[in-house]
């Protein structure tokens, strides 16, 4: 782009950072009431998550020399277990979301602040 390349100026990044705290009070203000704003993010998270991440083991039996119903117990039990984790608290360091509700919380932060940022 031109312009970017006067003397003095690095990156966009000297232009928005001195004012990243009022661009994401300002979006938390809109998030919060104006019901089109929040509405249009509480869409783009779930449209961006839907059902989250669904893992899909393809077991190659013969590279690793297993029969064909072991590598079909073992894409079972995978996705068993998977079901049970993502569905649980456990993957929470606060115990209070599950797995998908993180990732909505994510994409959420993403979208709000810019950035992501998990402190623990």
């Amino acid at each position: 782009m031109m312009g970017w390349d006067l003397p003095g100026v690095s990156d966009v990044d000297n232009h928005l950072l001195p004012a990243l705290g009022a661009l994401q009070a300002t979006s938390t203000d809109l998030q919060r009431n104006d019901p089109l704003a929040g509405g249009f993010l509480r869409n783009l998270v779930n449209g961006t998550i839907s059902l989250g991440l669904q893992p899909e083991p393809i077991i190659d039996h013969k590279f690793l020399g297993i029969s064909q119903e072991q590598a079909d117990k073992f894409t079972y039990d995978a996705e068993l277990l998977w079901g049970i984790y993502s569905s649980s608290i456990e993957a929470d360091y606060s115990r209070r979301k599950t797995f998908w509700g993180l990732e909505k919380q994510v994409c959420y932060s993403k979208a709000l602040f810019g950035n992501v940022l998990d402190r623990k």
